[in-house]
């Protein structure tokens, strides 16, 4: 929708803020690496959802790869924002970034990951990055001197729609619809993916990746047109 406003307003080009939290320390699972009890913690996406399916029981191995390279000769902070730089950012950010604004004809720049600004962004002090209290420490405290009005130190919100309690209003169609596709019936039981479903308005993320690896599945996969509604997509998969 911002991509969508930014086109009819005649802007081809705009500035984007992806990298900032990865680079300046934003996510609350960078504080905890700085905490005395981190040791104790377990590593960020240690714990799959459906971890206990044998048909996926690899789903972690990449990651692990990256993490037994990433934490050599850095910080436990440092070692986590570099995991999120080689995975996190291009695997979901930028190319999330790339469909929504490129789909409307604008082109996404981010300065945050000019190569210069994340050299300096990566070598500083854990400190300046995170606090016990918020990430990205040195841009708050830059934002609050040149301009206090945006409230610098209002706690970080995230953009995530409701998707949980429009799952749940359609369980009872969108279980049925993906416990059948192919993809998914070949991994998991239809009773787990009822399951999921049922639980989705407070525990949405297992149905969401249900749903969502059931479409990928159906295109990439069974070579399906993506065209259509999700009901038109997955029952031509069946």
């Amino acid at each position: 929708m911002l991509g969508r406003a930014a086109r009819a307003d005649g802007l081809k080009v705009t500035l984007c803020g992806e990298g900032a939290d990865e680079l300046f320390g934003g996510y609350s699972r960078y504080r905890k690496r700085r905490a005395p009890w981190r040791f104790l913690a377990r590593k960020p996406r240690s714990k799959g959802i459906f971890g206990d399916v044998p048909a996926l029981a690899g789903w972690r191995n990449g990651l692990a790869a990256v993490e037994a390279t990433a934490g050599q000769g850095r910080s436990p902070l440092q070692a986590s924002q570099a995991v999120d730089v080689e995975e996190w950012l291009p695997n979901d950010l930028l190319g999330k970034l790339d469909r929504c604004l490129m789909v409307h004809g604008v082109e996404g720049r981010t300065p945050f990951l000019d190569p210069r600004v994340a050299d300096f962004a990566f070598r500083l002090p854990d400190g300046l990055k995170t606090s016990m209290r918020f990430g990205k420490v040195l841009l708050r405290d830059w934002l609050a001197r040149a301009f206090p009005e945006a409230g610098a130190y209002a706690k970080k919100k995230g953009f995530k729609p409701p998707v949980g309690a429009w799952m749940a209003a359609e369980a009872a169609r969108l279980s049925a619809l993906v416990a059948t596709q192919p993809g998914v019936a070949e991994v998991l039981p239809a009773e787990r993916v009822r399951a999921a479903f049922a639980a989705a308005e407070g525990t949405p993320q297992p149905a969401w990746s249900l749903l969502f690896y059931a479409l990928w599945h159906s295109r990439h996969v069974l070579g399906l047109d993506p065209g259509g509604d999700i009901a038109e997509v997955l029952t031509a998969a069946r």
